[in-house]
């Protein structure tokens, strides 16, 4: 008898834990998901989130309601649910669909569902992010147009080397703390959701004209961002604090997660334009190596990439609401990159432990996270190190297989991790060879041959979006552990790989490099997949002039107007098509019209935005899109009669303008200077979606002051989805004005003067 009563015990032990009675616990219905949250998206105007689900059943005593909750990153999906709804949907069996008003907390939350328990709500669904943040981007352009993959790691801050070398990938490394940091000499103070953040204001710009010097000198911008093990202040809450150098992002608690998603919807807006574009971020350094490169605390793997897949999520939707092609690497702009680590791909070095994972597991196990809350297509920044460091002849790598199951993964079989990527994640993510270096201990020649080689690889297989080359100059922390990898030794003296880096992309790359195949297994570069005599054909020759001019060294001239000012036409029915004239951003020289063509993409004559798309040729690259404005004619105050405590407006407005108008705009001001020395706080408006409204009344005013009144039209537009209300413009005349009531008035002195 007692061992029945212990079987039934166990039994309803069981049935509770299952979730098959009315009030288990919320973590239990959490984690049999009966809802299936399936997608989460804006719409295109990006005004509304919908998010769809899937409803398997439900039992007893879960209602008949299903309510969608907003939660930040951070929370776990099988939390106590408080707060409110933000939407609620019939709780039914089959699809359930959502509609919920957009707001810009929403971009880095995650939405999960819940049903009604008394008065409080359970989770009852995994959770999903937005997946679409690129329908919110306010730049939509690719930046540098590039023509090769060929790119460098340069050393800090040298433009001149990059131009010489005709570099057009470049990948920088930067200090968050160094950033984010309120013991900085010119504070800027970052209000978001409600807290403040400080960033160095003096390092954003110096860092912003860095970026725009490179993309100047006609290179796409990278950026490694590196969080020190010892950060302090705002920074340090992101920090594990410890591991060797760095820290991996810590997102586990509330303030280090909204530190993060301050900070990279900081650094979207600072580098998220045409002058100042950095195309891709990557999250950390090898990330397979949490203990030498990407410390979280000694995690295990799966706990490791929640942390280090919620990072990035908060990543990929800050930086893309900003900017639409930027990349976020695991490093897939802001997509987030991937670092690989050198030597891991399907080795496990500490076997099990928390300081080196496979690379292999660690992407898969990356990946399945990522994906369960919103698929996104993330990309991959890795090191193509050859086997061991210090010998350079990758083609003769023993561990480097040529199947998934290959223990490492080096330049010689590197089709293995695109092949693999393409069938894991997508024929769209990209590969970003971020980190590869040749010795040249074995000779000069050698070391040249190797990155030509290596290069032509990256150059035939379509999944390689760029190659980056890891050393400029040698640092003499390389020196000290055998490496001899610079395009320049210790002392800056020029190697033979200087100038075949230089070469390397030109029309006569095969030709200026041929002399190397006696130095590799090869008899011709035409045996590597995907290089044939014609690959370069299309490219700039070496004799020509580096670099070619990028959009972001142009300013456009609207007929007599400048770039500073924005350019408007009032609405009189007719076509405005300003002439259109380039000049260089630092000679004020007027490029010349064979290098570009003009196109106007809108009717240039209904009120609203409209836009002309310049398109360069030559030696020019890019496409510029300037705008110019077609606004409403203005309204004519008739008369403003006031009483004590209200003001009765009066207007017209032409009937053509009256046709085109939504309506118009009043301000009012008791401000002693009227509208031009009262602080904005103090100006009041009231917006009239009315065109055929010609009187108004303003009550609420106080007795005895004076108030200032004035008038405009306005219509409502839509750019790029979103509107916009284009004003006639506040003018300096037709304001009118009076008093609340009669002013006192002094009496008149009457005390006559007296002669001496």
């Amino acid at each position: 008898m007692k061992i029945l009563k212990k079987i039934i015990c166990i039994c309803l032990v069981a049935i509770l834990a299952a979730g098959l009675f009315p009030g288990a616990q919320t973590e239990v219905y959490a984690a049999g998901k009966p809802v299936q949250l399936v997608s989460c998206k804006l719409n295109s105007g990006g005004s509304k989130v919908t998010v769809k689900a899937k409803v398997a059943g439900k039992q007893k005593g879960m209602g008949n309601k299903l309510y969608l909750f907003s939660v930040d990153a951070n929370v776990k999906e099988n939390a106590k649910i408080t707060g409110k709804p933000v939407a609620s949907a019939n709780f039914k069996k089959g699809t359930v669909t959502f509609s919920v008003k957009y707001k810009s907390s929403m971009l880095c939350q995650k939405f999960v569902a819940a049903y009604k328990k008394g008065k409080k709500y359970a989770a009852i669904s995994g959770a999903q992010y937005i997946t679409n943040p690129e329908v919110l981007a306010s730049y939509t352009g690719t930046g540098v147009k590039t023509t090769s993959k060929k790119g460098l790691q340069p050393d800090w801050a040298d433009h001149t080397s990059v131009k010489k070398l005709r570099t057009q990938h470049v990948v920088l490394n930067w200090s968050i703390e160094e950033i984010l940091n309120k013991d900085c000499g010119n504070k800027e103070v970052y209000k978001y959701r409600g807290k403040k953040y400080t960033f160095d204001r003096d390092r954003i710009n110096w860092l912003q004209d860095q970026v725009r010097q490179y993309i100047d000198d006609g290179s796409k911008v990278y950026v490694i961002l590196l969080l020190g093990k010892d950060a302090k202040g705002q920074a340090g809450k992101m920090s594990y604090g410890g591991g060797k150098i760095f820290s991996s992002i810590k997102t586990t608690s509330a303030a280090g997660c909204r530190t993060w998603e301050a900070f990279m919807s900081y650094m979207a807006e600072k580098f998220g334009n045409e002058q100042h574009l950095v195309s891709g971020w990557i999250l950390g350094n090898e990330v397979d190596s949490p203990y030498d490169w990407n410390y979280a605390g000694g995690k295990s793997l799966s706990a490791y990439m929640d942390d280090y897949a919620r990072a990035f999520r908060i990543a990929y939707n800050a930086t893309k609401s900003v900017s639409s092609h930027s990349k976020v690497y695991i490093s897939r702009c802001i997509q987030i990159s991937l670092y690989g680590s050198d030597y891991n791909w399907n080795q496990d070095v500490d076997g099990g432990g928390n300081s080196f994972f496979s690379t292999k597991n660690t992407l898969d196990t990356f990946y399945s996270k990522l994906k369960a809350q919103g698929k996104i297509c993330p990309n991959i920044a890795y090191h193509a190190y050859s086997q061991g460091l210090v010998e350079p002849k990758f083609w003769d790598d023993s561990l480097a297989g040529s199947g998934v199951d290959s223990t490492i993964i080096t330049m010689k079989n590197i089709s293995v991790l695109t092949e693999y990527v393409k069938k894991k994640i997508g024929k769209d993510a990209t590969i970003m060879l971020a980190e590869q270096a040749f010795n040249s201990t074995q000779g000069e020649e050698l070391q040249a041959a190797t990155y030509a080689y290596a290069y032509y690889i990256s150059e035939g297989n379509k999944m390689i979006e760029s190659f980056i080359y890891a050393r400029d100059t040698e640092p003499q922390s390389d020196v000290d552990q055998g490496f001899y990898w610079g395009l320049r030794d210790i002392n800056g003296r020029e190697r033979k790989i200087y100038n075949t880096f230089k070469v390397i992309d030109s029309k006569e790359s095969l030709d200026k490099t041929k002399n190397l195949l006696s130095y590799t297994d090869l008899s011709s570069w035409t045996q590597i997949p995907g290089i044939k005599k014609s690959t370069f054909k299309n490219n700039r020759s070496i004799k020509n002039k580096w670099p070619l001019v990028q959009s972001t060294s142009l300013y456009v001239c609207l007929a007599d107007d400048n770039w500073q000012r924005e350019t408007t036409y009032v609405y009189d029915g007719k076509k405005h098509k300003p002439a259109v004239t380039l000049k260089r951003n630092y000679t004020g020289k007027t490029v010349p019209k064979k290098n570009y063509s003009v196109k106007y993409l809108t009717d240039c004559r209904s009120i609203g935005v409209h836009r002309i798309q310049i398109k360069l040729k030559g030696d020019f690259r890019g496409t510029i899109i300037r705008e110019f404005t077609i606004a409403p004619q203005n309204a004519m105050l008739n008369d403003l009669v006031m009483t004590s405590n209200s003001a009765t407006v009066s207007w017209n407005v032409p009937k053509k303008t009256k046709e085109q108008i939504t309506g118009y705009m009043i301000q009012y001001t008791d401000g002693e200077g009227g509208f031009y020395s009262t602080p904005e706080k103090d100006i009041h408006l009231i917006k009239i979606k009315n065109s055929n409204k010609l009187k108004y009344t303003i009550k609420g005013l106080t007795k005895g002051k004076r108030y200032f009144v004035r008038i405009t039209t306005y219509k409502t537009v839509m750019v790029d989805g979103k509107p916009k209300d284009i004003i006639a413009g506040w003018g300096y005349d037709d304001i009118k004005y009076d008093y609340a009531t009669d002013p006192v008035v002094p009496e008149p002195d009457t005390e006559e003067d007296t002669l001496e």
